[in-house]
C-alpha cells in the first residue's frame, strides 16, 4: 500500500478490488459483492431481461400468425381473381352468343 490513506489496486484480488487505507479489501459500489442494492438491481435487471425476451417472443409468434394470415389472404385474392376473370370471359362470350341469335 501506499502511505497517506490512499487506496490502492491489489493485483489478482478480483475485478476492481481495492487495498483501503486500514490494509482491508474492498469493492468498488455496485460491484455484485457491494451489497444488498446491487443484488437487487441485479435481481431487477434480470427481471427486466426476462420480461423483455417474453415479449419478444410473444410479439415474433404474432408476427409469424399475422404472415401466414397475409399469405391466406393473398390465395383467397389470386383465387378469387381467378373465378373472376372467368365469370367476365363466360359474360363476353355469353354476349356473343346473343348477338348471333
Amino acid at each position: 500500500t501506499t502511505g497517506g490513506g490512499a487506496a490502492t489496486v491489489v493485483q489478482g484480488s478480483g475485478e476492481g478490488a481495492t487495498e483501503g487505507p486500514g490494509g482491508a479489501m474492498e469493492k468498488p459500489p455496485g460491484s455484485p459483492v457491494g451489497g444488498s442494492a446491487a443484488g437487487a438491481a441485479d435481481a431487477e435487471a434480470a427481471r427486466v431481461i426476462t420480461q423483455l425476451q417474453a415479449k419478444v417472443q410473444q410479439l415474433e409468434q404474432e408476427l409469424e400468425e399475422e404472415r401466414l394470415e397475409s399469405r391466406r389472404r393473398e390465395e383467397e385474392e389470386e383465387r378469387l381473381t381467378i373465378i373472376l376473370k372467368e365469370k367476365e370471359r363466360l359474360l363476353a362470350e355469353a354476349g356473343e352468343l346473343m348477338k348471333e341469335a
